[in-house]
């Protein structure tokens, strides 16, 4: 409770890794653009080089939904029976709180062997 970073966001070790990679990404592409415009690089040299860093950060993002799906797969398992936990879920997406209002409904996990777990709404 209090001032953590688990009361904003469901991964915050993952938000910072991402943020990172994207901030990362960032620097990369504008010292490309820079790069380019100051010298005489041929277009498909910029391209081939915008290209892979394209791939590698689409990649690195894989990487970290697939962390978030199996560690979220294993919270639910060891804490799914918890209100507390079923309301956090409800109000927190990936990366952070969720400022839109839903419908409240029934939440539907999948565990780590894909199998679905539906969870009733804690607030009914």
């Amino acid at each position: 409770r209090g001032l953590s970073l688990w009361r904003w966001s469901t991964h915050p070790n993952y938000l910072g890794e991402g943020l990172f990679w994207f901030g990362t990404f960032l620097a990369g592409m504008v010292s490309l653009v820079v790069h380019y415009f100051s010298s005489d690089s041929f277009v498909t040299e910029f391209v081939w080089q915008a290209a892979m860093m394209v791939l590698g950060f689409g990649f690195i993002c894989k990487v970290l939904q697939g962390a978030i799906e199996s560690l979220d797969a294993k919270q639910l398992e060891k804490y799914g029976h918890l209100t507390e936990y079923v309301k956090f879920r409800q109000n927190h997406g990936t990366f952070g709180k969720k400022w839109i209002k839903q419908k409240e409904k029934d939440i539907v996990f999948e565990d780590i062997n894909g199998n679905e777990i539906s969870v009733e709404t804690a607030s009914r």
